[in-house]
């Protein structure tokens, strides 16, 4: 095959006198090729036949899709939907009965399904069935291996449509009849049949049911008239479908439904029409019971447990009286259930239950005036971590708490009094030592390591005069079992680094040795290697691709494009 080869420009090694210099990082692509630099943005990177896909602009056919295939290292725009500078938009890929689905604009038809099967052009299902005519389709999910979304076409509103990938795509049902909108939501597959919430325009939105065989069916009218029932939250437990709703006695509960018989309530444990439900609704299952948060009226917000038979039963009114303990972060470590909740002190705490005996405090850290509510709940080998101050003397330190040795600060990070903060953050696990970035209160923000035995250490005076790592977008991420993170050691700007567990950290080679920030963001691992966006200040925002090898070598579109009818987009590139 007649392929131009092209290698446009083979970039120079690092300064000699800088010794972090030691890898390399390559621009997978200049989609953008102008001389005013254009912002490419590659975003929802996605992997389909071991080939790397995502939406970018490139100056001239605006946001579409792109493929990028590492065998032979050619990438190319799939097809320009929609001509022009805006461009199709391509969103909500996901793939079906292998082949790649997505919502895009073309422009003419505005918002359609297309398919791509990895060979021949996208096309769009209305053009696959001439005779179909939804439009505005929204939400692709896939169910018992069919696709389902909602579209409206010109005699309905807002339906539930389904596509087998072999037949035209076809309205489950008008279930609000004529103009109206059902507008179909919560989808959620229980037992073999899809569950949702649905407005016929006669009863409200009321809770669905469809066995891909007849015509989805109302449930139960649980709220008869139309204002409805309002079904949310749903989740599987047991086999069986729990979701909140009211009816015209209650407010809003905790409702299942076994599949078989009409929806039931759990409980009233808010008696009358108010409430137990609200919008910071929680649920976990945990030893086989299901654990949540309701207000009972009397009580307060507080965390309930169900075991699918008997009355669903307070765990513990933490905060006695109508005060609301408020439980939320519910996470399970080491078999036990921890959360954070605040009792009649006014003050969040930790707390522990072990399924059996009531929740205790893991320790009162709020000892001393003001004090920083305890989050950031995290799990690193069978232990509980988190971030909080403890009275004036230790600021905002990262702490940790397991079930055998107790509760302690791992260390006081920060050696400054309350006027400075460590405030750990991005925690992530890497070669079974937990990282994080954090300041002393004498380098700045920087990178620690933490083995789970001995005090943190920091990892490397990125930045000697500063902070070496930004506390917003330092994004910790671990490609090809090593870590990398986003950097600045006050000479070179925002640029990426790697680490290995052992030697000293050090920046990767970019395209701009310079003070200036590369801001590398959207990482994405595909075969071994490291995408991610970055500007370098002369091509805009591009994808780069890193395999800890080649040297960089920027590819430019305008003079190594190939057009051959055998690729789809007509763009096609070849690294040398």
């Amino acid at each position: 095959m007649n392929i131009i080869r092209l290698m446009i420009a083979v970039l120079y090694f690092a300064i000699a006198i800088n010794p972090v210099f030691t890898q390399s990082v390559s621009l997978v692509y200049d989609i953008n090729t102008s001389i005013i630099p254009h912002n490419t943005n590659p975003i929802n990177l996605f992997e389909f036949n071991n080939q790397l896909y995502f939406v970018a602009d490139d100056g001239m056919h605006g946001k579409e899709l792109w493929k990028y295939n590492d065998t032979n290292d050619s990438l190319y725009m799939i097809e320009d939907l929609n001509p022009g500078e805006v461009g199709s938009i391509p969103d909500n890929l996901l793939i079906y009965s292998n082949k790649l689905y997505f919502i895009a604009n073309d422009g003419t038809v505005g918002k359609e399904i297309w398919v791509y099967d990895d060979s021949n052009k996208p096309v769009s299902l209305k053009s696959m069935y001439s005779d179909c005519y939804y439009f505005d389709p929204e939400n692709l999910v896939t169910f018992n291996n069919k696709l389902f979304f909602s579209a409206r076409d010109s005699l309905h509103g807002r339906e539930l449509w389904e596509y087998d990938g072999i037949n035209k795509p076809v309205m489950v049902m008008d279930i609000s009849q004529g103009i109206n909108s059902s507008s179909p939501s919560n989808l959620i597959l229980c037992n073999s049949q899809l569950f949702f919430s649905a407005n016929d325009g006669i009863h409200g939105a009321e809770l669905w049911e469809y066995s891909f065989n007849n015509y989805p069916t109302l449930v139960s009218d649980l709220f008869p008239g139309n204002s409805g029932s309002n079904p949310s939250y749903p989740i599987v437990f047991q086999n069986e479908l729990y979701f909140t709703a009211m009816d015209n006695m209650h407010g809003r509960e905790l409702w299942k439904l076994n599949c078989t018989n009409n929806p039931t309530l759990v409980a009233d444990i808010n008696p009358g029409t108010d409430n137990s439900f609200f919008n910071n609704r929680t649920y976990i299952i945990y030893n086989n019971k299901l654990y949540f948060n309701a207000d009972d009226g009397i009580l307060g917000d507080e965390l309930w447990e169900y075991d699918g038979i008997n009355d669903p039963a307070i765990v513990q009114d933490l905060n006695p009286g109508n005060a609301s303990s408020s439980p939320l972060c519910l996470t399970l470590v080491n078999e036990k259930l921890y959360f954070i909740a605040v009792d009649v002190s006014e003050t969040s705490e930790i707390w522990e239950y072990d399924g059996i005996n009531k929740p205790v405090k893991i320790k009162n850290i709020n000892e001393i005036i003001d004090f920083n509510s305890p989050r950031n709940l995290f799990t690193f080998n069978d232990k509980l971590f988190f971030t909080a101050s403890y009275g004036v003397i230790h600021c905002d330190d990262l702490w940790v708490y397991d079930d055998t040795n107790g509760f302690g600060m791992i260390r006081n990070i920060c050696v400054n009094t309350r006027t400075s903060s460590s405030s750990p953050i991005n925690l992530k696990v890497y070669k079974n030592k937990l990282f994080f970035c954090a300041s002393d209160g004498i380098h700045g923000n920087e990178l620690w390591e933490y083995d789970g035995l001995h005090d943190p250490v920091m990892v490397y005076d990125i930045n000697p005069t500063g902070s070496g790592l930004h506390p917003y977008y330092t994004y910790l991420n671990v490609v090809k079992n090593k870590l990398y993170f986003i950097a600045n050691d006050g000479i070179h700007g925002e640029k990426l680094w790697i680490y290995d567990g052992i030697n000293t950290p050090f920046m990767m080679k970019d395209t701009l040795l310079e003070s200036k920030n590369l801001f590398p963001k959207v990482f994405y691992e595909y075969n071994n290697r490291l995408y991610f966006a970055a500007n370098d200040g002369i091509h805009g925002s591009e994808l780069w691709e890193y395999d800890g090898i080649h040297e960089p070598i920027l590819f430019d579109i305008n003079q190594g494009t190939y057009l051959d009818s055998s690729y789809p987009g007509g763009f096609i590139i070849f690294k040398g």
